[in-house]
């Protein structure tokens, strides 16, 4: 599935998700088989996706997290980049989900080579910390 048609199935699941109560027309964990897709955008589009979901209906995530910690050493920077994104908004819904994930995201903020990694990793530590020391 190239990355547009990925746009439209994501956006009909993530509407149909948020409407129906997590019943939606397709099975919701069918759309973690674009994690690995060959298609950088199409990964890149998946954590977007998970993203916005996420921000309403975190607990659904809680056993999927290790989806999200391969993400965070793709070979694609814009992926890599995005990765760090998932922690940070289920660190401020869920912190218990990204806490096992802090030591791997502090670890990745200081050494990435891609300075907007470094930052995500950093923002996702920060809101699953909170005001605790980075």
């Amino acid at each position: 599935m190239g990355a547009p048609e990925f746009d439209i199935y994501v956006c009909t699941a993530s509407r149909s998700f948020n409407q129906t109560d997590h019943k939606g027309i397709i099975d919701w964990t069918d759309l973690f088989r674009f994690a690995s897709d060959d298609e950088p955008k199409v990964r890149l589009s998946f954590i977007w996706a998970t993203e916005n979901i996420a921000t309403n209906t975190p607990d659904i995530y809680e056993d999927h997290m290790g989806v999200f910690e391969g993400l965070l050493h793709d070979k694609e920077d814009k992926v890599r980049m995005e990765a760090p994104e998932i922690f940070r908004v289920l660190g401020k819904r869920r912190p218990e989900f990204v806490k096992p994930y802090i030591e791997q995201l502090k670890q990745i903020s200081e050494t990435d080579s891609n300075r907007v990694v470094r930052i995500h990793c950093k923002g996702a530590i920060k809101a699953t910390n909170g005001k605790e020391e980075l």
